[in-house]
């Protein structure tokens, strides 16, 4: 059962829309940086320099993207992490950090992150990374809803089979009592 409910975002498969990213990090250098370069990209990005103002963004307003930088004061990223990938493991979600080394990327890698960059922020790298998370989400997204729709149409078939034999064994049963009653 969630315990965060997100917002859900009807507009997701429409390619002409500016893809929303949540960013986190208490840097403000870092926001503003991320803030210009993502604008420029074409992307429309959310900032919060704090993680529990970001999992209050998170309840009310739908992202396509969550960049968390990784060490903050009160819920560091790996903490932001744990929940969005508890309550929506389909929400992307890249790590940020300066201070990381490889087993602090292994472990954000298992706890669900699916990217993770180190500081200074290599933009371009970053921009490529968003953008290749970004397609495998809208793969999966696309994936699920194809399920729902085969699996939807799988039991509508089904119940018509089902209705079928019914009317059939009927017609067959009404012919038996007609034939023993001549």
């Amino acid at each position: 059962m969630s315990t965060m409910p997100y917002k859900i975002d009807t507009n997701s498969f429409n390619p002409t829309r500016k893809k929303t990213i949540l960013v986190i990090d208490d840097d403000p250098t870092t926001l503003n940086l991320l803030v210009n370069r993502l604008s420029n990209a074409g992307f429309s990005p959310v900032t919060t320099k704090n993680s529990a103002e970001a999992l209050t963004l998170l309840r009310n307003q739908s992202f396509d993207l969550i960049l968390t930088d990784l060490v903050m004061p009160e819920i560091d990223g790996f903490q932001v992490l744990s929940t969005v990938t508890h309550e929506d493991p389909e929400l992307p979600v890249i790590i940020i950090s300066g201070q990381a080394g490889i087993n602090e990327s292994i472990k954000a890698l298992r706890l669900g992150a699916w990217d993770f960059v180190t500081k200074p922020i290599d933009v371009a790298l970053l921009i490529h990374q968003i953008n290749k998370a970004l397609e495998r989400a809208a793969l999966l997204k696309e994936n699920t809803n194809y399920r729902h729709k085969l699996k939807a149409e799988v039991e509508a078939r089904t119940a018509e089979l089902y209705k079928r034999t019914q009317e059939l064994e009927d017609s067959n049963n009404a012919l038996r009592h007609e034939i023993q009653t001549r």
